[in-house]
C-alpha cells in the first residue's frame, strides 16, 4: 500500500460511496482527462507569468475556487483506489489501478500548480480586459465583439478544436450538462477560442471539425443557442 500525502481540506467532505471494480475503466477515463486538462492549464499560465494575460482576478479567483474543489475529490479517488487495492484483482485490473495512484498524484500535484500559478498572476501586472460577467464575454467573443489572435493554420485551428473537446468532455463524462460549462473558469477562454477559429476557418472546415470532436460541437451549439437567446432578450427590452 502506498503511502500518499493526505491533502487538508474544509471540514466539509463529500461522503464517500464505493464503487464496484466494474468501474474503474470509467475512473481511470475521468482521471486521465483531468491530468491531460490540468497540464494544459498549467502551459497556459506559465505564459501568463510574463505576458499580458488575458483573465481579471474574477476568472482567476474562480479558477482558484474550481481547482481547490478538485483537490478535495483527490482524497475520495484515494480512498476509492485503496479499497480497490484490497480486492483480490486480476493481474490487468491490479496494474490499472496502481497506475492510477501515480496519475491521481499527478493530478493532485498540477492542481496545487494551477493554484499556486493563479496567486501569483493575480498579484502580477496584468492586462484586464474581462471585466464583464463570463456569460457575456463568451457571447461576445462568440459574437465577434472580442477580438482574439487568429490561429494562422488549419493545424492550430485543429489544435484549438481538440482543446475545446477536452474542456467539454470531462464535464460532460462527469454528469455535467450546459449549465456546468457556461459556469466553469474556462467557459470565456475557449468562446474566444472558438470564435477565433469561426473567423479563419475555410468553408467546411467548422463542420468536419464538429464532426471530428463532439465536445467542440455541443460548445459550439451551445454558444449559438446563448447567443440566440440573449439577442431574443434583447429585442424584449427594446
Amino acid at each position: 500500500m502506498s503511502n500518499r500525502l493526505k491533502v487538508k481540506g474544509s471540514t466539509k467532505r463529500k461522503t464517500q460511496i464505493f464503487r464496484e471494480i466494474s468501474w474503474l475503466p470509467k475512473l481511470a477515463q475521468a482521471l486521465d482527462t483531468y491530468a491531460e486538462n490540468s497540464r494544459n492549464q498549467i502551459s497556459a499560465l506559465e505564459k501568463g507569468l510574463d505576458q499580458q494575460f488575458l483573465l481579471d482576478e474574477y476568472v482567476l479567483e474562480r479558477t482558484i475556487e474550481a481547482y481547490g474543489k478538485a483537490l478535495e475529490s483527490y482524497s475520495l479517488y484515494n480512498e476509492q483506489l485503496d479499497q480497490w487495492m484490497s480486492l483480490n484483482l486480476s493481474q490487468d485490473q491490479l496494474g490499472e489501478v496502481q497506475r492510477l495512484i501515480d496519475v491521481n498524484e499527478i493530478v493532485r500535484a498540477r492542481n496545487e500548480r494551477i493554484i499556486d500559478l493563479c496567486n501569483q498572476i493575480k498579484h502580477g501586472p496584468t492586462n484586464r480586459i474581462m471585466e464583464e460577467d463570463d456569460v457575456q464575454v463568451a457571447l461576445d467573443a462568440f459574437a465577434g465583439k472580442i477580438k482574439f489572435q487568429n490561429p494562422g493554420s488549419i493545424d492550430d485551428r485543429f489544435d484549438m478544436a481538440m482543446e475545446i473537446d477536452k474542456f467539454v468532455d470531462p464535464i460532460l463524462a462527469g454528469g455535467g450538462g450546459d449549465e456546468d460549462i457556461v459556469n466553469h473558469p474556462e467557459m470565456a477562454h475557449h468562446a474566444m477560442q472558438f470564435q477565433s477559429i469561426i473567423g479563419s476557418a475555410q468553408p467546411g472546415e467548422m463542420d468536419s471539425l464538429a464532426q471530428t470532436f463532439p465536445g467542440f460541437r455541443r460548445f459550439a451549439n451551445l454558444l449559438e443557442n446563448m447567443l440566440e437567446l440573449f439577442q431574443q432578450f434583447k429585442g424584449l427590452q427594446r
